[in-house]
């Protein structure tokens, strides 16, 4: 129920994913702003000799700042950095090559110039490019530089979330964001026919009410109480539809049955269905909202999902 509508879920939000992302606007709004009182306390206490982003959580460290640094981890997988005078940023294990996704340059650096600022690159006296130490440095990275624009000014490197286009977190980016990143970490499973469905065109853009459009969000994922489940679950009941004593599944509720077949018969619909060629849910109903419904019952000149 907590993948997106388009994913064939409810919408809801995973509770533990949805206090990771509070969790990181905590953190954002430490490394945005050091001197608020929050940042002192902790940053002073558990950050003496590390920054926030390298600092690890000590055996004796609270819940609270536990929670903090989940917060942190969540926020370094975004996070880049907007090159300002160039001197807060390490060439190669910072990613700054990017404002759309994390590079980093690739090395192994040599070992005369693993300590190097970005500032190194530019030319003395001024933030521009030195393209000779490009050359030499960073040769494959080079055009990608050249089109980064230092501040002029001598403002300070700036880190920013990436997730945003402003730059800035907000605490539904880094939901999507968490999301994204539980999705490639879990084992990919096969796919199913619910995976196939085009929830959005076939079930919630639908012209009908709530009620209806959750009652086939239940019947194209198999979810009413129809023998078939039952069996599934091992609850002693009978598992005959109560109208033809035949197995009862989703799909001879809505389509196998002789009684949907008459109900079907009777509806106001243009054009031919065999609602007994449906072999699944899905295919029946994929079939039956294509379908263009009659006047006056009908809601429009549409089809019956339409």
């Amino acid at each position: 129920m907590a993948k997106p509508k388009s994913k064939g879920g409810l919408g809801f939000k995973d509770v533990t994913t949805f206090n990771d992302a509070l969790l990181a606007k905590i953190g954002w709004r430490i490394l945005k702003n050091p001197t608020c009182l929050l940042a002192r306390c902790l940053l002073g206490k558990y950050c003496q000799s590390e920054t926030f982003l390298k600092c690890q959580a000590p055996s004796s460290s609270s819940h609270g700042w536990r929670g903090v640094l989940m917060g942190r981890d969540l926020l370094k997988n975004q996070l880049g950095w907007m090159v300002g005078s160039g001197e807060s940023i390490e060439i190669w294990s910072e990613p700054w090559l990017s404002h759309c996704e994390q590079v980093r340059p690739f090395g192994p650096a040599p070992e005369h110039l693993q300590h190097l600022k970005v500032s190194d690159l530019f030319l003395p006296g001024s933030t521009g490019w030195d393209v000779e130490k490009l050359e030499q440095v960073l040769p494959f990275h080079k055009e990608q530089i050249l089109k980064i624009r230092p501040s002029r000014l001598g403002k300070s490197d700036e880190l920013v979330w990436l997730k945003n286009p402003s730059g800035e977190f907000s605490t539904r980016s880094g939901y999507l964001a968490a999301t994204e990143t539980e999705a490639n970490s879990t084992p990919s499973t096969p796919t199913t026919p619910v995976d196939t469905v085009k929830w959005l065109t076939s079930v919630w853009n639908i012209k009908t009410t709530e009620k209806i459009k959750i009652f086939l969000w239940k019947s194209l994922h198999g979810a009413l109480p129809v023998g078939e489940q039952f069996a599934i679950r091992n609850i002693p009941i009978s598992t005959l539809c109560k109208r033809c004593n035949t197995e009862e599944s989703v799909a001879h509720l809505l389509f196998h049955c002789q009684f949907a077949v008459q109900v079907w018969e009777l509806a106001p619909l243009a054009g031919h269905f065999y609602p007994q060629d449906a072999a699944t849910t899905i295919e029946g109903w994929e079939k039956a909202r294509m379908l263009p419904s009659l006047p006056p019952v009908g809601i429009g000149p549409g089809t019956l999902a339409a």
